[in-house]
Order: structure tokens, then C-alpha cells, then sequence
């Protein structure tokens, strides 16, 4: 009796957590392949590519770490009704000048990964980029609207 009971538990466990990482909407970015089969890309382009991602993605952590631990300091920094309003002021201009490099540094990346696209492969990456804006903009349009008419209609009610 007891073996069932902690199965029964396990089993409730796995499915709650499992519930909890899936939130039931797709994935906004399309995955790579799926770029990759569209853009064609050419075994060198892919190897290039993979580089400038593994870097990207350690400037990413970087900056998430350093971010982290500003916006713990600077909270504990408001909590405190001693502390000092010129290292609050400071930690603030830090933050915002890091997330500046942040910006600048996803900007030169996007430039780099351009450089090494061809002018056929920009022009089809541009077409997929506006599809995917489009479906975006229409699944907001929709969403907006049925929040929209689903408030209309509650108010009509009264």
C-alpha cells in the first residue's frame, strides 16, 4: 500500500512539473534547421554561424550574471533607508550603460552573421522575417480582438 502511494505521488510530481515547463504555446523563434533549410546554408556558412552563437551565448551569460547581481545589490540598496543615494544613482547608471554594450554588442553580432550571409540568402531571410512578423501581428490582432469583444459582451450584460 505503501509502494503505491509514493508511485501515485512520483507520478503526480512528474506531471505537475512537466505541466509546469510546458505552457502549451509553440515557440516563438523557429528553429535553427528550419533557417538553415531555408536559407540554404553551405557547410562553412553553418560552421561560422556556430561560432558566433557559442560567443554570443557567452556575452549573454555575462551579461545576465552581471545584470543579476546589480538588481540584487540595487534592491538591497532601496531596502536599506540608510544607504547612500550616490551609489544608488551610480548603480543605476552602471546598469543602464552595461545594458547600452549589451545592445551594441547584439547589433554587431546581427551585422556579422549578415556578412556572412549572400545577397540571395539576405533576401530570403528578410521574406521569412516579414512572414513571421505578420503572423505575429495577426495572432495579436486576434487575441486583442476576442479580449476585446469577450469585454464588450460582459459589459453589455449589466
Amino acid at each position: 500500500m505503501k509502494k503505491l502511494a509514493i508511485l501515485f505521488a512520483l507520478i503526480f510530481v512528474s506531471v505537475t512539473l512537466l505541466a509546469a515547463f510546458d505552457d502549451g504555446q509553440p515557440s516563438r523563434r523557429p528553429p535553427r534547421s528550419m533557417a538553415r533549410e531555408i536559407l540554404n546554408l553551405t557547410p562553412e556558412q553553418e560552421a561560422k554561424f556556430e561560432e558566433f552563437r557559442k560567443v554570443h551565448q557567452e556575452e549573454r551569460e555575462a551579461f545576465q550574471d552581471q545584470m543579476r547581481k546589480m538588481r540584487l545589490e540595487l534592491r538591497d540598496l532601496i531596502k536599506d533607508p540608510k544607504a547612500d543615494r550616490n551609489r544608488i544613482d551610480g548603480l543605476i547608471d552602471e546598469m543602464s550603460r552595461l545594458r547600452a554594450d549589451h545592445l551594441k554588442a547584439r547589433i554587431h553580432h546581427r551585422d556579422e552573421i549578415r556578412k556572412v550571409l549572400t545577397p540571395e540568402q539576405l533576401e530570403k531571410l528578410e521574406k521569412f522575417k516579414s512572414r513571421i512578423q505578420d503572423r505575429m501581428e495577426r495572432q495579436r490582432f486576434f487575441r486583442r480582438g476576442r479580449r476585446n469583444w469577450a469585454f464588450r459582451d460582459r459589459m453589455h450584460r449589466w
